[in-house]
C-alpha cells in the first residue's frame, strides 16, 4: 500500500535543508516530473533538471526516483552528507549526496538511525496509508531519530526505537510546549500537501512554512502565525515558483464512460481519497439502439501508479470478471489537467491476448464520484429526521475533534455521492 497521499499541487514533493557548504544557506527544493527548481530565502538558485541540481550532486537518480516519488524526507546529515528519503508507491530510496543510492527496500522494512525498529513495526495500521507529508523531528535525548507524521486532521510523532510518542488533533501540535499551533486558522488544521522547515526565529524557536493548495502559512511554533497567503507572496524566494509548478492539478478518482455505439465500459478509479479502497472496478455494456444491456463487471487492485503533474500511469496486469472472461489486464493513461480546464481525460486498454476482444477506450471523466445513490427520508412522527449531528458545541475527550456529520458526509468517504431520491423510493445505486 502506498505510504503517501498523491497531492493536487504542481509538484510532488518539496524538502527543506540548511546547507552552507552547498548553498550559502538554508533552501528548498521542489521537484515536478524530472525538473527541480531550488530557492533560497531571497533568491532562485537552480531550475532545470533534478540530475543537475545541486552541482550534480543527484545525478545517480533514475526512473521513478526522478519522476513520480510522491513524497520525501530531508534526513539529519552524515558526516557532512546530506540525506533524502524518497517514497514511490510502497517502496523507499534512501539518497545520499555525491555517494548514490545507500539503499531501497519496501517501506515497511525502512530503519532509521540507531537502535531503529522497522517503519512497518512502528506505525499503526491507520497510519499506513494516506500520509500528507513527514517532518523530521528534533533526535531524543538518547539520539534515537524521531520523525513527525501529518496525515488529515492529526500529527503523530514517531520514536525510531520505541513507536509513538504522540498521536493529536495538529491543532495541539507535534510536541508539547508548540502553542505557536493552536493559532492556525482552520483550514491548515487539516490536510496539509507540504511542510517545510524554516530557518528558526531569532530566539531558537523553530518556524516552519504550511503549503495547502496554492496558498502557503508561515509559523512560528510558540508565537503562531506570522504570515499567510498565496505562496508565492510569502519569501522572495517563494515568488520564484511559477507557471506549472504554481498550477493546482483537478483529482482524476472518478467515473469515466466511453462507447462507440455497440459497447459501452463505465470505469471507476478510486485513488487519491484518505480512506481510498485502491480498487478500480467497472461494467461493460452492449448497446443496440437505445437498448443498453448489462453484459459483466470487472474489479482489480493496480500494480503500477505513476502520477506525475500533467498524467497518471496505471497498471494492473490482472483484472477479475463477474462472469467468466478471458485473461485481462488493464492500462490507463489519464490526462491530468489544471484546476479550471476541461474534466480529465482517460486513455484505457482492456488488453486479451485475442487482440480482437481487446477493447481500446477513451473518454473523460464524468463524474468526481465513483457511485451515485438516491437517498430519501420519509415521513416520521415525533422527533425530526436527521439532517446534521455536531459536536461543536460539545466538550469532547483530549485527542479527538469537532465534526459535523450529515449522510452526505457519511457517503463522501468511500466516494459515494447522495442525490435527493422521489418519495417513497428506496435507495438505489448508479452508474
Amino acid at each position: 500500500m502506498p505510504l503517501f497521499r498523491y497531492k493536487p499541487t504542481g509538484y510532488q514533493y518539496t524538502v527543506s535543508h540548511t546547507a552552507p557548504h552547498t548553498t550559502g544557506g538554508w533552501n528548498a527544493l521542489f521537484v515536478s516530473n524530472e525538473q527541480a527548481l531550488v530557492v533560497g530565502e531571497d533568491a532562485q538558485l537552480h531550475k532545470g533538471a533534478l540530475t543537475t541540481a545541486y552541482d550534480g550532486a543527484l545525478g545517480w537518480l533514475r526512473g521513478v526516483w526522478t519522476s513520480c516519488a510522491e513524497g520525501a524526507l530531508q534526513l539529519p546529515d552524515a558526516n557532512g552528507v546530506r540525506q533524502l528519503l524518497l517514497f514511490h508507491g510502497d517502496t523507499y530510496a534512501w539518497a545520499k549526496w555525491d555517494s548514490g543510492m545507500h539503499e531501497m527496500s519496501g517501506w515497511t522494512r525502512l530503519r532509521l538511525g540507531p537502535r531503529s525498529r522497522t517503519l512497518g513495526e512502528l506505525l499503526p495500521a491507520d497510519w499506513c496509508s494516506g500520509v500528507d507529508v513527514m517532518l523530521q523531528a528534533p533526535c531524543h535525548a538518547d539520539g534515537t531519530w524521531q520523525t513527525y507524521f501529518f496525515k488529515a486532521d492529526r500529527v503523530l510523532t514517531l520514536n525510531w526505537a520505541t513507536g509513538v510518542v504522540r498521536d493529536v488533533p495538529i491543532s495541539q501540535g507535534p510536541d508539547g510546549g508548540a502553542p505557536g499551533w493552536a493559532a492556525l486558522p482552520a483550514d491548515f488544521t487539516h490536510g496539509l500537501d507540504h511542510l517545510l522547515a524554516l530557518p528558526p526565529a531569532a530566539d531558537g524557536t523553530r518556524r516552519s512554512l504550511l503549503v495547502k493548495g496554492v496558498d502557503g502559512l508561515i509559523l512560528d511554533w510558540v508565537a503562531g502565525v506570522e504570515r499567510r497567503g498565496p505562496l508565492h507572496t510569502l519569501t522572495r524566494g517563494l515568488a520564484q515558483l511559477t507557471g506549472d509548478m504554481a498550477t493546482l492539478r483537478q483529482p482524476f478518482s472518478g467515473r469515466y464512460s466511453w462507447s462507440d455505439g455497440a459497447n459501452r465500459v463505465d470505469l471507476r478509479i478510486d485513488l487519491e481519497a484518505a480512506d481510498t479502497s485502491r480498487v478500480i472496478s467497472g461494467e461493460l455494456f452492449t448497446v443496440a439502439g437505445r437498448t443498453t444491456t448489462y453484459a459483466n463487471s470487472f474489479r482489480c487492485v493496480p500494480g503500477t501508479v505513476r502520477v506525475g503533474r500533467g498524467s497518471v500511469q496505471v497498471y494492473a496486469d490482472v483484472v477479475e470478471f463477474a462472469r467468466p472472461a478471458p485473461p485481462t489486464s488493464l492500462s490507463i493513461l489519464i490526462d491530468r489537467k489544471p484546476v479550471g480546464d476541461a474534466p480529465a481525460f482517460a486513455v484505457f486498454d482492456l488488453n486479451r491476448d485475442d487482440p480482437s476482444q481487446t477493447l481500446n477506450c477513451h473518454g473523460p471523466r464524468i463524474s468526481p464520484h465513483c457511485r451515485a445513490i438516491g437517498h430519501e427520508t420519509g415521513p416520521t412522527a415525533g422527533p425530526e429526521p436527521l439532517a446534521r449531528s455536531g459536536t461543536t458545541a460539545a466538550r469532547i475527550p483530549p485527542g479527538h475533534r469537532h465534526r459535523v456529520l450529515s449522510v452526505a458526509s457519511a457517503w463522501a468517504g468511500p466516494g459515494l455521492w447522495t442525490r435527493p431520491g422521489s418519495a417513497g423510493a428506496a435507495a438505489t445505486g448508479e452508474g
